[in-house]
């Protein structure tokens, strides 16, 4: 069976994703995440904090039967949209918390426990704000934290990339002065290309670095941007999730392919670039999943197909009716012309059939799996 994936592209040293499987929307929810609604005991357990690594409760004191003391990651882009753990004391099912004089969604908010509470940061300006925790309208329980969490003035988009370098990354900022003298490193190396489209917009080229999140900086004059975590990189030397994004076409083009599901490489999948397969280019994916094509027709947007071919299997059955076969119960009838079906792989019913046909099994492995 072959699956295709097509896409048109028209970015120099683009990068093209191409994923082949069957398509799929996987919903995910943070490793033991529960309202404290679920049960009467509210629970403690692990919760998904957003960096990969989970956090469990812990003794916050008792002077005030109410608190809160933090916030996990402490900061975060401006624009919002970042998981928060909010850590405090005294949260009950209908806790609410502001992001400075911005309440949180409650349809974003989840209290895990009288101790912890997981919200959607709102968007807010860059710098510090108080966070304000209080259940329902009960004003003796409100606590406030000064200067909680803080906005980042600046981020990266895409903000992950490979070690090997070389993504093009655009940097947007709030209330910057992006101007020719800007520069900008990432783990204290820095960026090539950098290009200033306004006073908050930027574009450059990542260098090269070491697996894991780095600090971006932001120079313009005297002013110093840092923001911690600001770029992640991840090890692989050959490209990272593709892309849409660079400048026109300018003779090459990287397409990658990886399984949908899996996010294994797919060697030996066909890449072709072009309307059809006789006017196009054609290439194969390596081990690493990779095609590269240099030629000087790519100078202008260009359509990319990948063929791959999928195992594909099927299986015999006699049905059932009321614990009774439906049909008769013989496959000698169905051979050979079921073994010209377009599958690399049958399966035939044998369950109280004392191994009746078995030798059907040598035709089929003679052609299939």
């Amino acid at each position: 069976m072959l699956l295709r994936h097509r896409v048109t592209l028209g970015l120099a040293g683009a990068v093209a994703l191409a994923t082949l499987a069957p398509l799929a929307c996987i919903a995910t929810s943070p490793t033991g995440i529960r309202r404290k609604t679920d049960n009467d005991t509210g629970g403690g357990g692990a919760l998904d904090t957003g960096t990969g690594q989970t956090t469990t409760s812990f003794d916050v004191g008792d002077d005030d039967p109410h608190a809160t003391i933090g916030c996990e990651p402490s900061h975060g882009p401006f624009l919002g949209g970042q998981r928060v753990l909010v850590r405090g004391k005294g949260f009950g099912p209908d806790v609410r918390v502001w992001f400075g004089d911005v309440e949180v969604d409650d349809k974003s908010l989840v209290t895990v426990d009288e101790l912890r509470v997981q919200v959607t940061a709102p968007a807010g300006a860059a710098g510090p704000v108080d966070i304000t925790t209080r259940n329902g309208d009960d004003e003796s329980t409100s606590r406030t934290l000064p200067g909680g969490y803080v906005y980042d003035a600046v981020y990266a988009v895409p903000d992950e990339g490979p070690t090997s370098g070389g993504t093009k990354v655009e940097l947007v900022g709030q209330g910057t002065h992006f101007d020719e003298t800007t520069t900008v490193k990432i783990d204290n190396k820095p960026c090539a290309d950098v290009s200033v489209q306004s006073e908050t917009v930027l574009s450059c080229t990542v260098p090269a670095s070491t697996p894991g999140s780095k600090t971006l900086s932001v120079t313009t004059g005297d002013e110093v941007i840092l923001v911690l975590d600001g770029y992640n990189y991840e090890d692989s030397d050959n490209g990272f999730k593709g892309g849409l994004d660079g400048a026109p076409l300018a003779g090459k083009l990287k397409v990658l392919v990886f399984d949908n599901y899996s996010g294994d490489a797919i060697p030996g999948a066909v890449a072709i670039v072009g309307d059809d397969l006789a006017g196009g280019l054609v290439g194969y994916a390596d081990d690493s999943g990779v095609v590269l094509f240099e030629d000087a027709s790519l100078d202008a947007p260009r359509t990319v197909t990948i063929t791959g071919k999928c195992h594909l299997s099927t299986h015999l059955c006699f049905g059932n009716y009321k614990g009774r076969a439906v049909g008769p119960r013989r496959y000698a009838p169905m051979f050979p012309a079921f073994l010209d079906m377009k599958v690399d792989e049958i399966h035939v019913e044998m369950a109280s059939r004392e191994f009746s046909e078995l030798e059907i099994l040598k035709l089929i492995t003679a052609k299939k799996d």
